[in-house]
């Protein structure tokens, strides 16, 4: 900076008359270490700006990696079924359990509803688990909210499992992956193909398997699940899905 020698103000180098006073400058009677002093000072300043540009950008980076996860991966809400359609799939479902040489076919809302009652994530069953919770004092640090089932052509599903972190906030985990029956072996075989939290991909075996059993933890508190997988799941010999539909043969 050079100092205005008869208003005292400071003016950036190479100017000739104060920005202030509009006097002329004394350049005659600089001196090397005023300008030396200017640049460093104006080197530190850049340093300074550049650093907290850094800083920014790292904190918006982390930031948004950290907004992916809580992003549902795509739809987590399934078409509403009317009572007597949701009581109609029902009673295929029965006979889907209780015989054997049939063929069953369900729309995606109705595969939902199913699922939803199967891993006792309805209003009413999640009243009841939030009560017992509340008796045992049990941890809720996450739990169970919804799950849905996204059908996707060539025998390809995603499954979405909404959980609540301490009861407020929503953080989804979906396993994408393909349904398959190994010819002359009943049971459907389920092989994940993509693994994420929100829309964040989750990579590694460690961080899969934590997602993996958030879902094993789902299915091995439900009877009602487990009923469903002996009489159906391991007994089916043909799994086809197409568009918003599923069928099973067993």
């Amino acid at each position: 900076m050079i100092k205005c020698t008869n208003c005292n103000a400071e003016n950036l180098l190479g100017a000739i008359f104060c920005r202030e006073c509009g006097q002329k400058l004394d350049l005659d009677n600089l001196k090397p270490e005023h300008i030396e002093g200017s640049a460093k000072k104006a080197a530190k300043t850049t340093a300074h700006i550049v650093r907290n540009l850094i800083v920014l950008v790292i904190i918006l980076a982390i930031g948004g990696v950290v907004a992916l996860i809580f992003i549902p991966p795509g739809s987590t809400e399934a078409g509403a079924v009317a009572e007597n359609d949701a009581q109609i799939a029902r009673t295929r479902l029965v006979e889907l359990m209780t015989k054997r040489g049939v063929s069953k076919t369900f729309t995606a809302p109705e595969a939902n509803l199913l699922l939803t009652e199967a891993m006792l994530l309805t209003d009413e069953e999640k009243e009841k688990a939030a009560i017992a919770r509340a008796e045992s004092g049990a941890s809720a640090y996450l739990v169970p909210d919804a799950i849905a089932v996204e059908l996707i052509p060539d025998s390809s599903a995603r499954f979405v499992l909404k959980e609540m972190a301490f009861g407020k906030v929503p953080i989804y985990f979906s396993v994408t992956g393909t349904a398959s029956v190994t010819e002359g072996t009943p049971g459907v075989q389920f092989e994940p193909t993509a693994v994420t939290a929100g829309r964040l991909p989750v990579i590694g075996g460690y961080l899969q398997e934590q997602v993996f059993g958030l879902y094993r933890k789902l299915m091995d508190g439900s009877d009602r699940y487990k009923k469903l997988n002996d009489m159906v799941l391991t007994q089916l010999t043909q799994v086809t899905v197409a568009t918003d539909q599923v069928t099973l043969k067993k």
